[in-house]
């Protein structure tokens, strides 16, 4: 969302911006960080409550919308918090909970009055499913993934040995274990390189905790628990392959991030992944299968024998190049225009 609204702020037509920041204690992203100073026609309404305070709000007639001084359409990026009154209003859709679980008791509530705004069209196959959405209701963007090569200054040189990244939470879907272990069969078969996990802990961590410790490679693996987001792009620009495993993803913001800094990719083949990445990625194992060690070793040498290849990496930051953030903006203030124009 950072980056939609940097993105659309710069555009030359577009609609007044009001934006609702909630939430006690000191801003993390300031006027810079969102691109505000010196835009026009944009309002930010800072609340040092917490975000359960708008419901009691809401109670007494003052919903998200009121709050605004008013809005045509309320883009939101939780289901029900806030509540927006009557104005028109799209979700943007970047994860869905399991199929079956409590948690889509909110996005099914949400959803009977509100659009969706989806970043794949497995995304939007997913909401017209689940949610019985008319396909008129269901608006296609793209993401971005420009920011890190942005932010990242002069060049920085790629690691020596070579590291292999993995960015996320250490939850099970994102198959660390695996990742661990098929590194392992790497470095036995002579393979110089380093395993770095960046992401807080998740419900495998204990066991990757464990499993990093009696690993006879364990000085050649790193794991960073809590990330600093201004370090992320120089983190990713050292390293040669990203590994981003993963259950059911609806965007492929990060993978096209790892190929915008050139490196290799090796992921899961879901179709939203498939859909953004193409050629441009290795795919571990085959789709609706779960990889196993040797699928992701297999994968991995392939990504390491072609990570330092000049023709492979120009080629995957062009295919990149075409995911920006002001494609997505531009994408979503078409949405907005039909979701206004329909009676």
């Amino acid at each position: 969302m950072r980056e939609l609204v940097r993105a659309m702020v710069r555009l030359e037509e577009r609609p007044e911006l009001r934006l609702l920041d909630v939430g006690p204690g000191a801003r993390v992203l300031g006027p810079g960080a969102l691109g505000l100073d010196g835009a026009r026609g944009v309002r930010r309404l800072e609340l040092a409550l917490p975000r359960r305070a708008l419901a009691a709000l809401s109670k007494v007639g003052l919903g998200a919308e009121r709050l605004l001084g008013g809005c045509d359409l309320f883009q939101r990026v939780f289901p029900l918090d806030p509540p927006a009154g009557r104005a028109r209003q799209v979700l943007a859709v970047l994860e869905l909970p399991p199929e079956g679980s409590r948690q889509e008791t909110p996005w099914r509530r949400a959803l009977e009055r509100a659009d969706a705004l989806v970043l794949s069209e497995l995304a939007a196959r997913e909401v017209r499913r689940r949610f019985g959405l008319e396909p008129d209701r269901v608006h296609l963007a793209s993401p971005g993934c420009e920011h890190w090569a942005r932010d990242l200054g002069p060049a920085v040189p790629r690691a020596d040995p070579p590291q292999i990244l993995a960015l996320g939470r250490t939850d099970a879907r994102r198959r660390h274990a695996e990742l661990l272990g098929a590194f392992e069969r790497l470095r036995r078969q002579g393979t110089h390189a380093r395993l770095v996990f960046a992401g807080g802990r998740g419900d495998a961590a204990a066991g990757l905790d464990v499993a990093i410790a009696t690993s006879p490679f364990a000085r050649d693996v790193r794991r960073i628990e809590r990330p600093r987001e201004a370090e992320l792009p120089a983190l990713v620009a050292r390293s040669a392959v990203l590994a981003h495993l993963s259950e059911g993803e609806l965007s492929a913001v990060t993978p096209l991030e790892g190929l915008s800094l050139g490196l290799a990719v090796v992921a899961s083949p879901l179709p939203a992944f498939v859909e953004a990445l193409g050629e441009h990625a290795i795919w571990a194992g085959k789709p609706g299968d779960t990889p196993d060690v040797e699928d992701l070793a297999l994968a991995l040498e392939r990504a390491l024998a072609s990570a330092s290849d000049p023709a492979a990496q120009a080629a995957r930051r062009a295919h990149a190049s075409a995911f920006t953030w002001e494609r997505s903006a531009r994408l979503t203030l078409e949405a907005w225009g039909r979701i206004l124009a329909r009676a």
